[in-house]
């Protein structure tokens, strides 16, 4: 991306100065800056540092290697050779701009001798001193893989909307500098688990935030950033009184203590009272409200049930009176039968008909209420015993309005059933302008 803006143009300019790191920082990035592995294979063990390979039975979480001294945590595996990328910041101010640099830090241990460092600096964050962020990085490739940088490729300018590409995890921090505003504001050097820009911003633009961090609510700041918290009013209202109390929280407990002010709003308790917010015995009250959160969800979900099965015993009923409607309705219609000898086409006589009819056919007669419909008569075409098609006409204009076979598609009979029912259209028209339906009215067939 070319820069454009004067700060833009700025940022290019200083990133290009920005020292390589030292002496110091290598030594950081490979004493501390890395996982240091031993390589438990059953029999054997590898350092991965220095390459020796020793005898050892048993695994365990922790060993010394014999050669070079060095504490390893283990890995059981078969291999014996092993690579891994970290990604290391360097956190240093240059001219009023807080500069995060990213390095990845990829270590390889081949079969025979020690690891092997390869480091290069990938993304760099420019933050202002009003928190707006700008982002130098190589260029990445197409992948599933966050580190895939094309490291042959300079450091260019990135477009704001990149941002969350370039927000790595990190493994070490190093503090080089920080900015006046950012001293001021409180920050001390501790990152407190949280991504640098997430910090930076919120030190810079958020007056609350730099209150929490001031007072040591490192936890509490951090959870209420994860959850999206800092601007709802009942949160910012129980952690000023967290903050008026004094009462610290760990990681472990900031978690416990967001999720039960989520249960306190659902149980509309008071937010403003300490009672509830700070409480002695914080998992203890943890349990206490969501137990009651769990049970008002529960007398929740009964009404609901109890709601359907009121709603299912209404519609049943409606059904139910339905069905009587239907058959005073269309019962002059049950003896026709429309047929030329190959096709056979018969109303439907009750919803049951309707139902079967709508499970054979795959379609929507039964679902949709057809029976409901007061000028709409419902047929079922035939051939050799077999549903092909459903045909609905419209008594008050007399046209076939639909025919549809199975899932809603044309039948190989399609043209010969709907020409069918428009030839015995008449007949139909008859029955509908009849006075009155003829008892034991005999079964009629026409044929065109």
């Amino acid at each position: 991306m070319k820069p454009t803006t004067k700060q833009e143009r700025e940022v290019v300019e200083l990133s290009a100065k920005l020292a390589p790191p030292t002496a110091a920082d290598m030594r950081y990035f490979a004493e501390a800056g890395t996982r240091h592995l031993a390589l438990y294979s059953g029999k054997r063990v590898k350092c991965v540092d220095c390459g020796h390979e020793w005898k050892q039975e048993g695994l365990k979480k922790q060993v010394r290697c014999p050669h070079c001294g060095r504490l390893l945590m283990v890995a059981q595996t078969k291999a014996r050779k092993k690579s891994e990328v970290v990604y290391d910041i360097i956190v240093q101010s240059c001219r009023g701009w807080q500069v995060v640099r990213y390095f990845r830090v990829k270590w390889s241990c081949p079969v025979k001798g020690g690891r092997e460092l390869d480091i290069h600096e990938v993304v760099q964050h420019w933050i202002s001193s009003d928190g707006k962020l700008y982002i130098i990085a190589r260029k990445r490739s197409m992948g599933m893989y966050i580190d895939q940088f094309v490291l042959d490729e300079p450091m260019s300018l990135k477009k704001f909307t990149d941002c969350r590409a370039y927000h790595l995890s990190y493994w070490g921090v190093i503090v080089k500098g920080i900015t006046s505003k950012l001293k001021r504001n409180g920050f001390n050097g501790g990152l407190f688990g949280m991504h640098p820009y997430d910090l930076f911003s919120l030190l810079l633009t958020n007056p609350f935030a730099e209150t929490l961090f001031k007072a040591g609510h490192y936890n509490l700041l951090r959870q209420l950033n994860y959850r999206n918290r800092l601007e709802n009013a009942d949160f910012l209202a129980a952690a000023k009184i967290v903050v008026r109390n004094r009462y610290m929280l760990t990681r472990e407990d900031a978690t416990l203590w967001a999720d039960m002010i989520d249960s306190l709003r659902e149980l509309g308790k008071d937010i403003h009272n300490k009672i509830y917010v700070c409480p002695q015995d914080l998992k203890a009250a943890h349990d206490k409200y969501m137990n009651q959160v769990h049970r008002k969800r529960e007398r929740q979900r009964e009404r609901e049930r109890a709601e359907r099965q009121r709603a299912e015993a209404e519609r049943v009923r409606k059904d139910k009176k339905l069905a009587n409607t239907y058959v005073k309705r269309m019962k002059k219609y049950f003896g026709m039968v429309i047929t030329n000898g190959h096709v056979v086409i018969c109303a439907l006589k009750n919803i049951a008909e309707f139902e079967a009819e709508g499970a054979a056919m795959h379609h929507c007669v039964f679902e949709n209420r057809y029976y409901a419909k007061e000028n709409s008569l419902v047929l079922s075409a035939k051939v050799n015993g077999e549903r092909q098609e459903t045909v609905e006409v419209d008594l008050k204009r007399f046209e076939v309005v639909q025919s549809r076979g199975v899932r809603n598609s044309n039948s190989k009979y399609h043209n010969e059933i709907v020409s069918l029912v428009n030839a015995n259209m008449p007949m139909i028209k008859k029955i509908c302008v009849a006075k009155k339906p003829t008892k034991n009215r005999k079964k009629i067939g026409i044929c065109p």
